[in-house]
């Protein structure tokens, strides 16, 4: 009923979808003194909105956006971040979103903001074409920074956990069960208030101090262990300044009003445009004076029903009943609930957990958290359940409405954990439809992506639908319709083409043993016979992944006869080769998480360089070509598709090789013929890889393979003292993963 309230008001009344946030309420919060005071980080734990974290460090690291993700460089920066907490006691707790909102309610929110980025990169590739460029400036979100963010998160033994669905509500509502503060650049954190005496703290992302400071005199837990005493700076939103002088549900409405991720353009009063003529912010841009022309009406006000009666007056009869509604539910979104408990739970805190850090917690934020309660305008606060929707984060077992109901528990973990990825089960679980956010790609051809991925992403949503009809729970499959699901396309224009897409329920082969049923599965699907006894299982999965790649991209095929001659999957080979080469031989005398990052970076950094320098003498390479960044793109899409259908079936053969009627006893087994290298090392430098296919472009196919083994392998290689042994192996394993992709696509 959501979804449906909600079109019908944007179709009648003209009530648009918005870019992101509530636009210009940072700069408003800002610049207005008393609403942001100093803090200081230290000893305490921190939830941090992880989405928003992943794209924030991308872009402060200054990393390029054009060659499909530097993510080595990005690891790198991150582990400096997370290095600082530690210096300061702080501990993260990071929380990821899981599948888009059920009702399919932003789904106009991604394709118009997917549309900008379109045009954007229309512009950039026509700049450098014109040029001759060979870089783009453009900011496009590389695919891999969430799958990176969680793969640094597991080697440093930090607290991760993903939600059902949208995450920004649940980790409001995680942090206040805890009892401790959350970070986000999400404006939306400004207006979450929970709905009963508990205490909510926020701090800006943009504000925490990159950096640790120690203080001169220590605090007194450091001061009895004997510990330094550093912390980070920030600012932390002042719950008794000027901005918190509206209250539920009045300040949801504010942002409501101004216009946030799901509505804008609501019709507002004639006083605003008065409001705004007098406003003390004449020196600020319209848009901030619009802004506190509308938080200071609303301050005139003691009930809601008042201002929300006079902008319904606005509409005809025919459109309040709509508009009104979708007003209440915006309303509603922004309450906190007592759901933070499940989350904290499964991330293994407990209630003693909870009590202590609470107490250390509120002796630090002194007068911070406390309400000011003389304001006696626009800070009425009504009854929170006249508002709020169900809680959505319960319990998996006795909710039909879950995703997980019934699931397997291993699958379940998989999810929360990010072994599988969420978005790949948008189609099945989010009504209207689902499609896949614009990379660096060769929009000249824009379904080739979709195409490359069909038959992946076929099985998964196979998969699942055979396991829901299993489970007798496929009612569950909001977006599968008539035994489709719908898919949406870009054309060359950037427009969305809907796509009815059929689908079968897909299982596992019986077989004697969940090994076998595995062997059988992909056999059969993808019509390659795994070696049962090879090793190392990375290169197995490294193999797998190549030959399923160059059999769907025309790209691929459009340039290359197999394997063996393709530029980019040579380059993405011989560096990956040299990555683990590297890790490995360099691991020996150094600490893994420590100088290793930042001394192989430097070093791809060079090699890049070298490539550029060689490859531009020619001057028919010189200008940036979107077709090798565009195959770079499918196989990081490919790679996130292989894992996670491995991660199911490794659950499914032995869940249905059961005879057990109890679903969550459910075993797994880790198969042992596919592993894969960590996706910062199999794409470490998108930038290298690029330059490097470019290179191998140039040179005869039958040349391509030996030169890579011969000339760029070993200048992959940092030198060690066991610098031969260390280029010797290195050859040993890319012979090796060429002569099994032969053996395999035989």
């Amino acid at each position: 009923m959501v979804f449906k309230i909600t079109e019908r008001a944007m179709r009648h009344c003209g009530v648009n979808v918005k870019e992101m946030g509530i636009r210009g309420l940072w700069t408003y919060i800002e610049s207005s003194g008393g609403n942001l005071s100093v803090y200081e980080l230290h000893n305490q734990p921190l939830v941090i909105d992880a989405e928003n974290f992943a794209t924030a460090c991308y872009r402060e690291a200054a990393l390029r956006c054009e060659f499909g993700g530097e993510y080595l460089a990005f690891k790198s920066y991150v582990q400096s971040l997370l290095k600082e907490f530690s210096i300061c006691g702080v501990e993260p707790i990071f929380v990821f979103g899981g599948c888009h909102p059920k009702e399919g309610t932003k789904l106009n929110t991604l394709m118009k903001r997917n549309k900008e980025y379109f045009k954007q990169l229309s512009s950039a590739l026509l700049i450098a074409k014109s040029t001759c460029s060979t870089e783009l400036d453009i900011d496009i979100a590389p695919r891999l920074n969430r799958n990176v963010l969680v793969e640094i998160l597991r080697e440093s033994s930090i607290r991760y956990i993903a939600c059902e669905r949208e995450a920004d509500i649940s980790t409001a509502e995680l942090a206040v069960h805890l009892q401790c503060l959350v970070t986000s650049g999400d404006s939306d954190f400004f207006i979450y208030r929970p709905n009963d005496n508990q205490v909510y703290n926020f701090i800006p992302f943009s504000t925490i101090s990159r950096y640790s400071k120690k203080r001169s005199v220590p605090c007194s837990i450091c001061k009895r262990s004997g510990a330094s005493c550093y912390f980070m700076s920030c600012s932390i939103l002042n719950n008794s300044g000027p901005f918190s002088k509206l209250k539920y549900p009045m300040l949801p409405l504010f942002a409501i009003l101004v216009g946030n991720d799901m509505i804008s353009n609501i019709r507002l009063p004639t006083i605003i445009d008065s409001l705004i003529h007098t406003s003390k912010l004449q020196r600020k841009s319209y848009y901030q004076r619009r802004i506190d022309a509308i938080f200071n009406w609303l301050l005139s006000f003691r009930d809601i029903e008042e201002p929300l009666s006079l902008v319904l007056s606005l509409y005809s009869e025919n459109e309040r009943d709509g508009i009104g509604k979708t007003i209440r539910l915006g309303i509603s979104d922004y309450v906190l609930s007592s759901s933070g408990e499940n989350l904290a739970r499964e991330l293994g805190f407990s209630t003693e957990h909870n009590i202590s850090s609470s107490v250390s917690l509120s002796s630090k934020m002194g007068n911070l958290s406390i309400q000011d309660p003389t304001t006696c305008r626009g800070s009425y606060c009504e009854d929170a359940s006249k508002f709020s929707k169900p809680i959505l984060e319960r319990n998996d077992d006795d909710d039909e409405d879950s995703i997980f109901h019934r699931w397997p528990k291993e699958l379940i973990r998989r999810f929360r954990f990010l072994d599988l990825i969420p978005s790949l089960f948008d189609h099945m679980y989010v009504r209207n439809g689902a499609f896949s956010r614009l990379l660096m790609e060769d929009i000249k051809i824009p379904s080739s992506l979709d195409e490359c991925m069909s038959k992946m992403r076929s099985a998964i949503n196979g998969l699942i639908y055979g396991l829901e009809n299993h489970l007798g729970t496929n009612g569950k499959l909001c977006g599968m319709e008539n035994e489709c699901v719908t898919e949406y396309r870009r054309n060359v224009d950037g427009d969305f083409t809907k796509t009815l897409m059929s689908m079968k329920p897909l299982k596992p082969p019986s077989a004697e043993t969940p090994e076998l049923s595995f062997l059988s599965f992909f056999s059969k699907l993808f019509n390659v016979n795994l070696e049962k006894d090879f090793k190392p299982l990375e290169i197995q999965g490294l193999a797998i992944l190549l030959i399923l790649w160059f059999r769907c991209s025309s790209h691929a095929q459009n340039e290359a006869k197999n394997i063996k001659t393709s530029p980019v999957a040579l380059a993405l080979s011989c560096c990956t080769i040299a990555m683990n080469s590297n890790r490995e031989f360099l691991g020996r005398n150094r600490d893994v998480d420590g100088d290793f990052a930042n001394s192989i970076r430097t070093h791809l950094d060079k090699c890049a360089d070298v490539a550029k320098s060689n490859c531009c003498q020619e001057v028919n390479k010189r200008s940036f070509c979107i077709e090798q960044v565009h195959q770079l793109n499918e196989l990081q899409s490919m790679t996130t598709g292989l894992k996670h259908l491995v991660a199911m079936i490794e659950v499914l053969c032995p869940f249905y090789m059961s005879n057990s009627n109890k679903f969550d006893s459910c075993s797994h087994f880790r198969n042992p013929f596919i592993s894969f290298y960590p996706f910062w090392m199999l794409f470490a430098s998108g930038r290298l890889l690029y330059w490097i296919s470019r290179l191998l472009q140039n040179i005869d196919p039958s040349e391509r393979f030996h030169k890579v083994m011969n000339e760029w392998l070993p200048k992959l290689l940092i030198r060690t003292n066991t610098g031969r042994e260390q280029e010797d192996c290195a050859s040993k394993d890319l012979t090796k993963l060429f002569n099994l992709i032969d053996k395999l696509n035989s």
